[in-house]
């Protein structure tokens, strides 16, 4: 008999959830120790009942446990895993052209908005100056002092 192992350390040597090994601890189809909050599991007992339960599906019809293979899907796992490559290449390949899109259209954009500073200033030295206004047909303006006010916290009083 081997060292006992968690619950969670034995799904994860069996390829199958925590959850699952719980659940065939309470169904009574695997041993295991109660330790304080888990379980102790045989591991030995644990991968002879997962190697029976994958049987049982393959015997059963039942398609196969995800990312278990058999010979039957050993070649679809193949193809698409070529698939997924050959869409990662592509995405890769697109990745790259659309930056060199967006470095192209930055750079047209600064050489935009350096011929808009330079339209600006031409326009600025174009414009007419208005021409200053006589000084003795204007009357002057005489300076009103401001009215005394008070602070605003003596408004209240």
């Amino acid at each position: 008999m081997s060292a006992r192992v968690s619950a969670r350390v034995a799904a994860a040597r069996c390829g199958v959830s925590e959850r699952t090994v719980r659940r065939w601890i309470h169904a009574g189809h695997l041993a295991a120790d109660k330790d304080g909050g888990g379980y102790l599991v045989d591991p030995d007992e644990l991968a002879a009942l997962a190697a029976a339960r994958r049987g049982q599906a393959a015997d059963s019809g039942q398609p196969p446990r995800h990312g278990a293979a058999t010979s039957d899907n050993v070649s679809e796992v193949a193809d698409i895993r070529a698939a997924d490559s050959a869409a990662t290449v592509e995405l890769v390949r697109l990745v790259e052209k659309l930056t060199q899109q967006n470095l192209e259209l930055s750079g047209r954009a600064g050489y935009y908005l350096a011929q808009l500073e330079q339209a600006k200033e031409q326009l600025a030295l174009q414009a007419p100056q208005p021409e200053p206004a006589a000084t003795e047909s204007t009357p002057a303006v005489e300076a009103t002092p401001a009215p005394a006010t008070r602070p605003w916290w003596r408004r209240f009083r």
